[in-house]
């Protein structure tokens, strides 16, 4: 046999073994990407840039609720829990929360001048 031959046989070889501990990898990894973490944000919904698009900030973040259930009304102070979103948004702004529950917050006023 040429070295050649025995070079190719070798790589052949390692092959599966290294074929194997990809997809160990990737069988580790998978459990780790699925954990979506779960957030819980108050403040007063605003509108988004883009139409139909409903904003909140909270804790220096900007929060995409447009998903949330019930739909969050524009100036009226509540909470949003829902899980953040890798997905994709038509309003290309904030950290998607969807899904999420929106809870209007009885007695909270927004501060004046926000847009309603």
């Amino acid at each position: 046999m040429s070295e050649r031959n025995r070079r190719s046989t070798a790589a052949a070889a390692r092959l599966p073994s290294l074929a194997g501990g990809l997809l160990a990898l990737a069988v580790l990894a998978a459990p780790m990407a699925s954990r979506a973490e779960e957030v819980t944000v108050s403040g007063c919904p605003a509108p988004g840039v883009e139409a139909g698009c409903i904003m909140l900030t909270a804790n220096g973040k900007t929060y995409n609720v447009t998903a949330a259930t019930p739909k969050p009304e524009i100036g009226v102070a509540g909470q949003a829990i829902g899980t953040v979103s890798d997905g994709a948004s038509m309003c290309a702004e904030g950290i998607v929360l969807s899904p999420a529950v929106w809870q209007p917050t009885t007695g909270a006023a927004c501060p004046p001048g926000q847009p309603q």
